[in-house]
């Protein structure tokens, strides 16, 4: 069957597409690929151009209808009928922030990739925020991200320069143990607000009796994103719980999180 369409659409059924991911450009594109239970999904992306706009416009794409599995990322735009975009291209602009969701129906972790080898040699940065995590990724340095889908669906993209000066945490917040569970080593990344002095911290590791195994961190640490790293593989398989007590003018806050051994 044969069905005439007067003009030419782009991969993703957009009626303009942007071939360049060249950060300094006045045009470029980063395209975003997700997997997750053995499921590849690569219609998202966000970017800029001088003819773009906030709302919709020719370069932008919507999420196409779900069937049976799905794996989606996409920004809300509850001011078009569609709601939610897959591609998100804005004005031309000298920073920007993006955000982001990932729902999925597959069971297990997702990981996002991009190829940062496209975005020029030029001093332009862009940075990935794990909104639940805390975790903050120098996209130029990394390729991917490994995440939790059932437990981070909102991220932010930054992009401009001086980013680690402007992205700044609002609160204390602990992030949950990556990879978990773990046979060896597990990150464990935390926010820290911007207080006159910095914070005072402690983190600390306990059995499920309630004994505590191992002091992971402790000392005075400004605000920012920060991370620390636990070698497990001394110890017996199990749950593990980590505790985060953090007090600074803001007063005292405890968090915690868990562990699960498994050799």
């Amino acid at each position: 069957i044969s069905i005439p369409f007067k003009g030419q659409t782009a991969p993703g059924g957009r009626l303009a597409s942007i071939t360049s991911s060249d950060l300094a450009s006045d045009q470029w594109e980063v395209d975003l690929a997700l997997e997750s239970g053995g499921k590849t999904t690569r219609l998202s992306g966000f970017g800029m151009h001088p003819d773009a706009r906030d709302g919709r416009d020719a370069f932008d794409d919507f999420v196409p209808p779900r069937f049976f599995d799905y794996a989606e990322v996409y920004t809300n735009h509850p001011e078009h009928i569609a709601g939610r975009f897959a591609r998100d291209v804005v004005a031309t602009s000298r920073e920007h922030t993006w955000t982001f969701e990932v729902d999925t129906n597959l069971d297990g972790p997702a990981t996002l990739r991009w190829d940062p080898s496209l975005f020029g040699d030029n001093d332009l940065e862009l940075y990935l925020l794990d909104v639940r995590a805390q975790q903050l990724v120098d996209m130029r340095t990394s390729a991917s991200y490994a995440f939790d889908p059932s437990r981070s669906r909102e991220f932010k993209f930054y992009y401009g320069t001086e980013l680690k000066d402007k992205v700044r945490p609002s609160g204390v917040v602990l992030g949950q143990a990556t990879p978990n569970p773990t046979n060896s080593r597990t990150n464990i990344s935390f926010s820290l607000p911007d207080v006159p002095g910095g914070s005072k911290v402690v983190m600390e590791a306990y059995d499920l009796m309630g004994h505590r195994v191992q002091t992971l961190l402790e000392g005075q640490y400004p605000g920012g994103f920060h991370t620390t790293t636990w070698d497990v593989s001394a110890y017996n398989d199990g749950l593990y719980i980590y505790k985060l007590v953090v007090d600074n003018t803001h007063g005292k806050t405890t968090l915690t999180g868990k562990v699960i051994v498994s050799k």
